[in-house]
């Protein structure tokens, strides 16, 4: 078994993605090797949150005269350095999503939105990773089987992008929010699709089998390599996207359940998560009303 995170999740540290931030490490646990829940996200120290361990949990981790930022409306820096929500699969508790979860652990994304939001002159643009859990990389009786297994499985990038308030029953279509307050509806939307590709263009795909998605197995070995897959549950398509999300803190003023449509099937519900160290708490790209 590996002993430590180098080990375990070698392809994902030479990848880069995720990257941690403020000294935290990727989760591993060397407990359970085997399954698919390692190397996709971090483990932050006190005060540091989101899935890269980015984003500020507290005032007490910024400097000087500078406050952690709340809500999911842009305020302060954000307007310059972008809104970013870092979302965990999950939240709402419905059926569709916890099958997902099921399926692939640890499934995480970031969603960073740059610009301003005004429809007319400067639309927001996103960059969106997705990453999911993988097996410890440590094989030494088949060290080949985890060639192509990285955390990071998915990016695309989407312009004409906008922040509104929405009336609730759009927030209602989307999935069964279960106990989750949702007395009002945020959306953010993005129109056009640059590009969408899973895996992403510096992640290496492993030989297939014939034209299908399913990696082949070596010759002399028992089993196929080990990679995400780009059919079913995981989008290798997206030709927009949306994220609608109760306005409603939950659990922390930081934490927002939302749900994610990315198009290529059906909305999953995800768990949100803001916070940026900011100069100002001055709100910025005030939400337009639909």
């Amino acid at each position: 078994y590996a002993e430590t995170v180098d080990e375990a999740c070698e392809n994902t540290i030479k990848n880069g993605m995720p990257l941690c931030a403020n000294n935290s490490t990727l989760f591993f646990d060397e407990e359970d090797p085997h399954h698919a829940l390692h190397c996709a996200e971090c483990v932050c120290p006190d005060g540091q949150t989101g899935v890269f361990c980015d984003m500020c949990g507290t005032d007490d981790v910024c400097p000087d005269q500078y406050t952690c930022t709340t809500g999911l409306t842009p305020m302060g820096d954000e307007i310059f350095n972008g809104k970013s929500l870092s979302c965990a699969l999950g939240g709402a508790g419905d059926a569709w999503t916890n099958f997902l979860i099921s399926q692939q652990p640890h499934t995480t994304f970031s969603f960073s939105f740059t610009g301003e939001n005004n429809l007319d002159t400067k639309p927001m643009s996103l960059l969106l990773d997705g990453m999911a859990g993988v097996p410890s990389q440590y094989n030494p009786a088949y060290p080949e089987r985890y060639d192509y297994s990285y955390a990071h499985y998915f990016r695309a990038e989407f312009e004409s992008c906008y922040l509104a308030t929405t009336d609730v029953s759009e927030c209602e279509a989307q999935g069964d929010w279960g106990d989750v307050p949702l007395d009002s509806c945020y959306k953010y939307y993005c129109d056009d699709v640059i590009s969408a590709d899973c895996p992403p263009s510096d992640i290496p795909e492993c030989p297939k089998v014939g034209t299908t998605d399913t990696c082949i197995t070596p010759e002399g070995e028992d089993e196929k390599y080990w990679a995400h897959t780009c059919v079913g549950a995981v989008p290798d398509t997206a030709t927009s996207v949306g994220l609608y999300c109760s306005g409603d803190p939950y659990g922390s003023d930081r934490t927002f359940v939302c749900y994610a449509d990315m198009q290529a099937y059906a909305a999953v519900s995800v768990t949100c998560t803001v916070g940026s160290c900011s100069s100002s708490d001055e709100m910025k790209g005030v939400p337009h009303v639909e």
